[in-house]
């Protein structure tokens, strides 16, 4: 079996990008308008915003993968949701409960239960729910259906049980479009807050109030939804990723990890 999914540290980093829902629309407009001469400035590749499609090998098999949209993102959180058994599994409706009398307790627990499902992609329990050969294959699948027609969930399965792990951390850095700097960072500056997950909903919510429509954004790679939405700011070079950037100069000169 290969190694685990995105370290939800490094999710954090690259799936979401710009946390969006804290924003007013004005405040996103101006981000918005001027991105493109932020990236200018800051001369990243090109790829950034116009991402192309990656050959690769996994399992033995050459592969042709594209970044993925958020409309994969979407689906990937679709499987999580199946992954556990919803709160209301088990419970029949009110009118055909045979145990009435226990009705009301059931319901407690539910409701309780309620609170952390689903588990949401980006956080420590999604990352560990990906890390299965179902979510392995379920990933495979999304970053390559697009280019192999015909290409499954049976297939993905094979290939996963084949490949090897620098195969797939080539596919996690295409498929998510990651910067070595983010990836080295993960394991040397790891960031150990609590992975609880991104608030997309509230961010998209915010895209689409400053002229996107909710079509356009599902069709977004990840790459250009962290472009757009920062300035054009690569994520490696935000003053944000300044301190971590320590972090990793500190660990590489042998002043101690930064988890220690």
């Amino acid at each position: 079996m290969i190694g685990g999914e995105l370290p939800a540290s490094v999710a954090r980093a690259v799936l979401p990008g710009p946390d969006l829902s804290k924003l007013d629309p004005a405040a996103l407009k101006r981000n918005r308008e001027r991105a493109l001469a932020r990236a200018g400035a800051l001369k990243p590749p090109i790829t950034r915003v116009l991402p192309v499609a990656r050959a690769l090998e996994i399992g033995g098999r050459a592969l042709v993968v594209e970044e993925l949209r958020l409309a994969d993102l979407a689906e990937l959180q679709a499987w999580l949701e199946g992954q556990v058994p919803h709160p209301l599994d088990g419970l029949p409706p009110a009118w055909a409960d045979p145990e009435p009398d226990t009705r009301l307790g059931r319901l407690g627990a539910a409701w309780e239960a309620s609170a952390t499902w689903p588990p949401r992609l980006g956080s420590d329990e999604g990352a560990r729910l990906l890390a299965s050969r179902q979510g392995h294959a379920f990933f495979v699948l999304l970053a390559a259906r697009r280019r192999q027609p015909g290409f499954g969930l049976a297939e993905a399965l094979e290939l996963v049980d084949r490949a090897t792990p620098a195969e797939w951390a080539g596919l996690v850095r295409s498929a998510y479009a990651i910067h070595p700097r983010l990836e080295i960072a993960a394991e040397l500056a790891p960031d150990l807050s609590p992975g609880g997950g991104s608030d997309w909903c509230r961010s998209l919510h915010r895209a689409a109030e400053v002229g996107n429509s909710y079509p356009e954004l599902a069709e977004m790679t990840v790459g250009q939804w962290r472009n757009t939405y920062s300035e054009g700011k690569a994520a490696e070079l935000s003053p944000e990723f300044a301190a971590t950037s320590r972090r990793v100069r500190q660990a590489l000169n042998g002043e101690g990890r930064a988890d220690g």
